[in-house]
């Protein structure tokens, strides 16, 4: 299956959420080796960015799962489009032969009653 996610970009958002990452894991690391104070602006500051950090990483992967299906679900229409076609076209191929027999049942019972003198042909 593929996916055009291009329009989302999303490498541009997983490269700014490694970005952040980087900067989040020294700041944490530095909280707790107590070189930054509990409870201070930078340590409040560094948690709540966090938390947001894990929202907009859940944000992107929840777009691009969003996608991915969208795709899977036009695949999956496309596929459906193609099988009812398919048997719509084995439906006309199957009404032209019972067609066609149903004549040629028509042409040999005129044939047979007309041999038997049975009656007018009939058509």
């Amino acid at each position: 299956m593929t996916s055009d996610l291009s329009d989302f970009g999303e490498q541009f958002h997983r490269n700014a959420l490694s970005d952040l990452r980087l900067g989040l894991d020294d700041k944490l690391s530095q909280l707790e080796r107590g070189r930054i104070i509990r409870g201070s602006k930078q340590a409040l500051w560094a948690i709540r960015l966090a938390e947001i950090h894990e929202l907009y990483d859940g944000l992107v992967t929840q777009t691009v799962m969003g996608q991915m299906m969208d795709a899977q679900s036009r695949q999956l229409l496309r596929k459906c489009w193609l099988q009812i076609s398919a048997l719509e076209r084995n439906f006309a191929r199957v009404v032209g032969e019972l067609e066609q027999q149903r004549k040629q049942n028509d042409m040999l019972l005129e044939l047979l009653l007309t041999q038997k003198g049975i009656g007018a042909p009939l058509s």
